[in-house]
């Protein structure tokens, strides 16, 4: 084993220890976006780095400049994020264990609200995008055709409103939506109010296939994940080591089975081990990593992108954009003419763009995520653990894509700005109908 290698499994180890550690003596860690940022890149990005690292340090001219990102950037930022927001994190915590779930009018009106904005995208979407030609029917009636059914029924659609719409709709009303039917299904299941209990069922279910009829594997997970992580949260993340590995596998079994459909294979319980052992666990560790490997390659062979992998900025200062993760895919799988793009983590990416120049400002703004706390703090109790879980999860975006793309395109900030907005209308309509008034007159 090099010295290389050995540093890598050395400080992956640490973060590990340090982790658990700081989150079992302090839970409400865990409702600052930016721990759960520096977890996600954890998982995904810093021990792939260290299970590949032999590969990492015969592949680059510089491998130290990786240890750096991949290593020195979770450790460094959390050595920061655990000194800052604290008694607000706190205070937050006590609010949201301490939260009597018995209110269901303000949560069941927040519902219908995003209810209705869920329901008429979708209508929409299948106005424009019929139901055979979606990926989702594709992976069951023609698995073949599904990835090209996944690329037509979002990424390339023509209508702009459609493509930016669904990502709003999935990363942001849904999982709202969900946390929301999930909470009140599990006050209807106290009071044993059956019929109740299996109308918020379908609706979850109804929630899962929504969120899958492009075929996307990923929207079903985040759905699980967000569910999960609000009961979670609501117990005070008291959970037990096989708790645990049954959650995980709840999270992956919707993204598995959907794969072994496209792939035109049969679900039994051998199948769908083997995927999940293999392809899965493969695109969770190691491609999250690996394509942040391509982009910090290309640069140290060839040079850093510049303003032109920035869109909007390039198209302000008169410089010909170039789409950096589809460039990186076409050079590395050496095929001109992919759709498919190789996002990665906002440190990697920023490197390849600007170089060592780049990891500051990465730092800093893996911090500010933590203002979002000042929203939580406006928030009532309605909207505030479905937010915090939705946020928290949507804080793995950030090990996935550019900063600013994960913040707007990704729905980070929309997710706070829809749940102060939600929370401020239910108290309106709440009056309304008190009164018996129109809300707008």
């Amino acid at each position: 084993m090099s010295v290389f290698v050995a540093v890598n499994w050395i400080l992956v180890i640490v973060t590990s220890i340090v982790l658990l550690a700081v989150i079992r003596a302090d839970r409400s860690l865990l409702i600052k976006p930016s721990i759960m940022a520096i977890i996600f890149f954890h998982v995904l990005c810093q021990w792939g780095s260290a299970i590949q690292a032999g590969r990492i340090e015969l592949s680059l001219a510089k491998p130290w400049i990786f240890v750096l990102l991949s290593q020195g950037f979770p450790i460094i930022g959390l050595a920061v994020s655990l000194l800052t927001w604290r008694r607000s994190a706190r205070a937050l915590w006590e609010r949201i264990i301490n939260h009597k779930r018995s209110d269901l009018s303000g949560k069941s009106k927040a519902m219908i609200v995003l209810a209705i904005f869920f329901i008429l995208y979708i209508f929409f979407y299948l106005f424009h995008v019929p139901f055979r030609s979606t990926g989702l029917y594709k992976i069951i009636y023609s698995p073949a055709e599904s990835a090209l059914a996944r690329d037509l029924s979002v990424k390339l659609l023509g209508n702009p409103f459609l493509r930016y719409g669904h990502t709003i709709m999935m990363a942001v009303f849904a999982p709202l939506l969900a946390v929301l039917a999930a909470q009140i299904l599990l006050i209807q299941w106290q009071r044993r109010n059956w019929i109740r209990v299996l109308f918020y069922l379908v609706c979850l279910a109804a929630i899962l296939l929504a969120v899958s009829i492009s075929g996307a594997r990923a929207y079903p997970a985040y759905i699980i994940m967000v569910i999960l992580f609000a009961g979670l949260l609501r117990r005070g993340f008291l959970i037990k080591p096989v708790y645990l590995i049954l959650v995980t596998l709840l999270i992956l079994t919707f993204p598995t089975i959907l794969s072994l459909l496209r792939e035109g294979q049969v679900v039994t319980v051998k199948s769908f081990f083997d995927y999940l052992r293999g392809s899965i666990l493969d695109r969770v560790l190691i491609i999250p990593m690996e394509t942040g490997l391509y982009h910090v390659h290309y640069a140290q062979e060839y040079g850093f992108f510049g303003i032109q992998a920035i869109p909007k900025l390039a198209t302000v200062m008169g410089i010909k954009s170039l789409n950096v993760p589809n460039f990186i895919v076409q050079i590395y799988s050496g095929n001109p003419l992919t759709t498919t793009t190789a996002n990665t983590a906002y440190i990697y990416a920023y490197y390849s763009y600007f170089g060592l120049v780049a990891f500051i400002p990465c730092l800093i703004g893996l911090w500010l995520l933590d203002m979002s706390l000042l929203v939580y703090r406006k928030l009532s109790d309605n909207l505030l653990i479905p937010c915090v879980a939705c946020i928290s999860i949507a804080a793995n975006t950030f090990s996935n894509t550019d900063y600013t793309i994960a913040l707007f395109s990704q729905g980070f900030l929309l997710l706070l700005l829809v749940s102060w907005a939600v929370d401020r209308v239910v108290p309106k309509i709440e009056l309304a109908t008190k009164k018996k008034i129109n809300l707008f007159p």
